[in-house]
């Protein structure tokens, strides 16, 4: 007898809070960040002594390091004609450097002018403002095909020159959508699809929407694959598990125009 009761006390006290699970998984993701930001640091460093140049911070900044790897891969396994990005940062750095080794246009819009200033001064550094198209661009209300009246980029007049600029018909565009930041509104990202497909209608777009893991984005993509699914344009998706995760959705050539 003694001895099952000496078992059961120590059953017992071998059970873990749940206030010291959390305090486990605190200091495990601390630990993880701090790990995480003394190897960006480290590479930080490499670049400069290689270079001569300060690289940018990837965390506190739009873009996590494992979107900024891809954006690369993906810039040189493509021939993208155009690539658009809504919101500034260090993706805005990334593709300037791509753009180095690759040609293609590039147009970012970004309307927070603490964001612009910290991108300009980070190209202008690094020697790429001229390969990067960088817009300070105020918000005007958009109403969609809906009713729903949304906060977006004052963008059309930049994309109807560009798309001038091109032949929209086989043109190749990358959009990457990191901005208006959640804070602006519900769906904040939502009219990211009609801006575009207004002045491309002919052209292979791929629309690269960070911070997937946010049920707002999960909720947006939804609603393109519905109504491009209603008006009969083809089109196809991917999950990009990375730290905020991304979903890439691709919509081929010929297709009809949505109105903004």
């Amino acid at each position: 007898m003694p001895k099952r009761k000496a078992n059961k006390r120590a059953s017992n006290s071998a059970v873990v809070s749940p206030e010291s699970i959390s305090a486990i998984q605190n200091f495990l993701a601390k630990q993880i960040a701090n790990a995480v930001k003394q190897i960006e640091s480290y590479m930080g460093i490499q670049h400069y002594v290689n270079t001569g140049q300060v690289m940018p911070s990837f965390h506190g900044w739009p873009i996590s390091p494992d979107l900024g790897e891809y954006l690369i891969r993906r810039l040189e396994s493509q021939n993208y004609d155009l690539v658009i990005e809504f919101g500034s940062g260090a993706s805005s750095w990334v593709i300037g450097q791509v753009r180095k080794n690759k040609k293609f246009k590039h147009v970012v819009f970004e309307h927070l002018s603490g964001y612009f200033e910290k991108t300009k001064d980070q190209l202008a550094k690094d020697g790429l403002l001229a390969e990067v198209e960088l817009r300070m661009t105020p918000m005007q209300d958009w109403v969609s095909s809906e009713g729903v009246t949304y906060s977006y980029y004052d963008c059309h007049a930049a994309l109807a020159e560009h798309a001038k600029q091109l032949n929209p018909t086989g043109c190749r565009v990358l959009v990457l959508i990191d901005g208006p930041p959640a804070s602006t509104g519900r769906h904040a990202r939502y009219p990211a699809l009609a801006h575009v497909l207004a002045h491309f209608p002919t052209s292979d777009v791929d629309f690269l929407l960070d911070d997937f893991i946010r049920i707002d984005e999960q909720e947006i993509l939804d609603l393109w694959r519905q109504e491009l699914s209603a008006a009969k344009v083809q089109h196809t998706f991917q999950i990009i598990r990375m730290e905020k995760d991304a979903a890439l959705l691709s919509v081929t050539q010929s297709i009809p125009i949505i109105e903004p």
